[in-house]
């Protein structure tokens, strides 16, 4: 009777393999969570990508090439600050408008011209000698922090819920 007890816990367990067998590890998640038949793919490519948020366009005002120079900006942002930084020994060090001329390819002169001219139109803003783009444009992360939105608040109440600038404005 035991050996009968046994094998039938061994059948058991044959048949929680095979159903694990159809779920294959893809990272954090498995395979079948990340594609649905009616979704589709769950195109999630990292923790922290670069993201862009519907009916936050840039104004009409910036050309097609500073829109290029942005892109190539927002690809340099650090994951939950938005600031402009390089990877130095596996520390973030804040990119200064030299550093970011050679990361962009562009004349020093003409990195400190466009980047006045995105503060002006507060796609950018400058503190401490620190650059950081809006979050309503180019967002890197997963939470907004009071940081940034102390920066660039008058933008973003305009598009957030009440309830979040509420609780923003409670750390005042």
């Amino acid at each position: 009777m035991y050996k009968y007890a046994f094998t039938e816990q061994l059948a058991g367990l044959s048949e929680t393999k095979k159903e694990k067998e159809h779920y294959v590890p893809y990272g954090k998640q498995w395979q079948d969570e990340r594609f649905d038949e009616e979704q589709g793919y769950h195109f999630w490519l990292n923790e922290t990508p670069v993201r862009t948020f519907p009916g936050c366009t840039l104004p009409n005002t910036v050309s097609k090439w500073e829109k290029g120079v942005l892109l190539d900006c927002a690809m340099l942002m650090e994951a939950g600050t938005n600031m402009l930084c390089r990877r130095v020994d596996g520390y973030y060090k804040p990119l200064d408008p030299k550093r970011l001329s050679v990361k962009i390819g562009m004349s020093e002169r003409q990195t400190r011209a466009f980047i006045n001219r995105m503060c002006e139109l507060r796609i950018m803003a400058k503190e401490d000698g620190r650059i950081y783009i809006n979050p309503c444009y180019f967002f890197r992360g997963r939470f907004l922090s009071f940081h940034l939105f102390s920066l660039f608040e008058t933008d973003l109440r305009s598009i957030l819920p009440e309830w979040v600038v509420q609780r923003y404005d409670g750390q005042f």
